[in-house]
C-alpha cells in the first residue's frame, strides 16, 4: 500500500472520534518554532459541501520517515477546513475518506493535494474534490465450492492511454476474502479492471513458508491468463457484483535444500541465513524471500516454492561479535561472514524437490579508507557518520544482500570486505535526506570516482571519499505567459550542478499553483529543467550557496505561440 495510503488509514483512526464533530478542532499542531504557516480550503464530494472530513497535513514521504501528520482539523457544515502552525517545506493534504477517490485520479493516480509552502506562508483556497468510488465485490471458492478464507485478491487496472495491466495498490480495503470467501473492494476510480486470485506462477512472486500446497491464480471469471481475462468495468458510485472466481485444484508447492560449504575444502557452514530470489527473463534477480539459517551441515529448508527460475542466496552479515558465537564449522570473528562472498546459484523447480543446490562460500576482496566530510570538523563529522550508508558495486556481479550496513568508525575510518573481483565503484546514500554527496574517491592522488580495478582476494587500503553537505535551496514558481496554470497541473522539476563530473540530478514535483522547493543542495551554479506538457521546455541557471535560499521563477510559453 502506498505510504499516504498507510499514513490516511492511520489518520483515519486517530481522529475517528473526531469525524462527528461539526467543526474544524484541530489534533495537536507541529511543535517546530517557525511552524507559521496555514493551509485553508474545502472540501467536496460531488461538487457539494462534505462536512465532518478529517483533513490532515502530511510530510512528503520522500523527505522522512516520519508517518505522523504535522496537522489535521475536520470540515464545518460548509466543508472548509484550517490547518495552522505548518513549517515551510513540501506537504501532501490528504483528506480521510477512504471510500470515496480525487477527481483527478480518472486519468492518473492522485492521492491528496501537493503544497510547497514558504516559511509563514498561507494558502487559503485549496480544493480536494471528490467522488464517490465504486465497489468490486465477489466471492473466492476452490472447485468443491468451499470458500477460500484469506486469500489474496489481486487487482489490475488497466490503464486507458496504453493499455498496460497496472497493479492498482491505492485501496485502504484489505484486499482478503473474510469467512465466507467474500471479498469486497471499495473507494475504486472509474474505469477498467483485472480481478485475480491465487498465487502467481512465472511472474516474479516469492513466498516463503506457504504450505505444502497452493493455488494457482486465476483470473475473473475462470482465465489463467490475464490476457484472456474479462475486463470489469467500475463507474462512479456504481458496484460491480458477482465477480466470482473458482479456484482450480490445489497444487503441490516444492522444496529445495540449500548446502551452503567452504569452496576450498568443501566444509559445511553453519549458521548462515540462506534465501531465494525469482529470476526474470535475462537473469536479472527481482523479489526476494529470506529463509533460515544452515544447520550443523551446512543445509537450510526453503519451503513453499512454485514452479519457475530462481536464485539460491545468502543473507550476510557485518555484525563480527556475532559471527564469533556461531559453531567451529561457521566464519569466525577473524574470518566473518561480512569478509565472504559466493556466486548465485541459479535453480529451476518444475515438478518436483530439489536437494543439490550447492552455495560455495569463498574469500571476498575488501577495500578500506577514510571519509572526510568538507567544510565540517572532525568532530561535527563523526556526528554524521551513522547518516551515511556506503557500497560498492562491482560490475557484472548480482548485488548480494547483506544485514547491517557497513560502519564508518568515528575517525571516519571504514572497511568493506565481501566483495567480488572486477570493476569496482564507490558510492553513498543517504535518506530520506540527500544532503550528502560523494564528490571524490582519491587513492594517493589519483582520482578513482569513476571505478578502479579489484583483484581476487585483493584487500585494497588508502581510499580517501571526500563527501559534500548541502544545505542550498532554490524555492520557486512556475508560471504560463499568457495565463494562469490549468485545474489540475502537475509537472516536476529537476537541478543539476553545473561542471560536476559524475551529473547528480535533484528532482521536485512542483505543486498546482506551481510552487517548487529543491532542498539539500551544494553550492554552486544549477541549470533547472523544466518539461510541462505541450509547453516549451525552459531552462534556466541559478547560483545556490549553502544555507542560503535562491528564488526562482519559470515563465512558461505554450507550444506554437510565437510571442517571445
Amino acid at each position: 500500500m502506498h505510504a499516504l495510503a498507510r499514513a490516511l488509514l492511520l489518520m483515519a483512526v486517530t481522529l475517528g472520534t473526531a469525524v462527528s464533530a461539526p467543526s474544524q478542532s484541530a489534533a495537536p499542531q507541529s511543535k517546530e518554532v517557525n511552524a507559521t504557516g496555514t493551509v485553508a480550503g474545502r472540501v467536496t464530494i460531488a461538487g457539494k459541501p462534505a462536512a465532518n472530513v478529517p483533513v490532515a497535513v502530511m510530510p512528503d514521504p520522500q523527505r522522512t520517515f516520519n508517518g505522523r501528520f504535522v496537522g489535521s482539523a475536520t470540515t464545518d457544515a460548509d466543508g472548509h477546513f484550517q490547518i495552522s502552525h505548518v513549517p515551510a517545506g513540501r506537504f501532501y493534504v490528504i483528506a480521510a475518506a477512504p471510500a470515496f477517490y480525487y477527481e483527478g485520479e480518472k486519468s492518473g493516480y492522485q492521492e491528496g493535494s501537493l503544497v510547497t509552502l514558504a516559511e509563514g506562508e498561507s494558502v487559503e483556497d485549496l480544493h480536494l474534490a471528490l467522488r464517490r468510488g465504486g465497489v468490486i465485490t465477489g466471492r473466492i471458492t476452490e472447485e468443491t465450492g468451499r470458500p477460500l478464507i484469506q486469500e489474496h485478491i489481486y487487482l489490475y487496472r488497466i490503464n486507458p492511454q496504453t493499455g498496460a495491466h497496472e497493479p492498482y495498490n491505492r485501496s485502504y480495503t484489505v484486499s482478503a476474502t473474510d469467512d465466507r470467501g467474500v471479498y469486497r473492494i471499495y473507494g475504486l476510480p472509474p474505469g477498467r479492471y483485472l480481478v485475480g486470485a491465487g498465487r502467481p506462477v512465472g511472474r516474479g512472486n516469492v513466498s516463503m513458508g506457504t504450505g505444502s500446497s497452493y493455488y494457482r491464480q486465476t483470473f475473473y471469471p475462470g482465465a489463467a491468463d490475464e490476457t484472456k481475462a474479462n475486463e470489469v468495468e467500475v463507474t462512479e458510485a456504481g458496484e460491480a457484483t458477482g465477480i466470482d472466481i473458482t479456484l482450480g485444484r490445489a497444487e503441490k508447492a516444492y522444496t529445495v535444500i540449500v548446502r551452503v560449504v567452504a569452496g576450498d575444502s568443501g566444509k559445511p557452514l553453519s549458521g548462515l541465513r540462506c534465501g531465494y530470489s525469482s529470476v526474470a527473463q535475462g537473469g536479472r534477480a527481482t523479489a526476494s524471500a529470506i529463509g533460515p539459517e544452515t544447520n550443523a551441515d551446512g543445509q537450510c529448508r526453503l519451503e513453499g516454492l512454485v514452479p519457475g527460475k530462481y536464485m539460491a542466496i545468502l543473507v550476510l552479515t557485518n555484525d563480527i561479535s556475532a559471527a564469533a558465537n556461531r559453531s567451529p564449522t561457521s566464519p569466525q570473528a577473524a574470518d566473518s561472514p561480512a569478509n565472504y562472498t559466493y556466486d548465485p546459484v541459479t535453480f529451476e523447480v518444475t515438478d518436483s524437490d530439489l536437494n543439490d543446490v550447492e552455495i560455495k562460500m569463498r574469500a571476498g576482496s575488501s577495500v578500506s579508507g577514510t571519509v572526510v566530510i568538507e567544510g565540517m570538523s572532525e568532530q561535527e563529522a563523526a556526528s554524521h557518520f551513522r547518516e551515511l550508508n556506503l557500497s560498492v558495486s562491482v560490475a557484472g556481479t548480482p548485488p548480494l544482500p547483506r544485514f547491517n550496513r557497513p560502519q564508518i568508525n568515528a575517525d571516519g575510518s571504514f572497511r568493506l570486505g565481501g566483495l567480488s573481483a572486477g570493476k569496482a565503484r564507490v558510492s553513498i546514500s543517504t535518506y530520506p535526506r540527500r544532503n550528502f554527496k560523494l564528490l571524490r574517491v582519491e587513492r594517493d592522488g589519483v582520482d578513482l570516482t569513476q571505478g578502479f580495478d579489484l583483484a581476487a582476494g585483493e584487500n585494497l587500503a588508502g581510499l580517501r571519499l571526500v563527501v559534500g553537505y548541502g544545505t542550498g535551496v532554490i524555492r520557486g514558481e512556475v508560471k504560463f505567459a499568457d495565463g494562469p496554470l490549468p485545474e489540475g497541473f502537475h509537472a516536476s522539476i529537476q537541478a543539476r550542478r553545473v561542471g560536476d563530473t559524475t551529473p547528480q540530478f535533484n528532482f521536485a514535483e512542483i505543486d498546482g499553483r506551481g510552487r517548487f522547493v529543491i532542498e539539500d543542495l551544494l553550492s554552486g551554479e544549477y541549470e533547472l529543467i523544466v518539461n510541462v506538457g505541450r509547453a516549451k521546455p525552459v531552462t534556466k541557471t541559478v547560483s545556490v550557496t549553502n544555507d542560503g535560499e535562491a528564488q526562482v521563477t519559470l515563465v512558461l510559453e505554450r507550444a506554437g505561440n510565437n510571442n517571445q
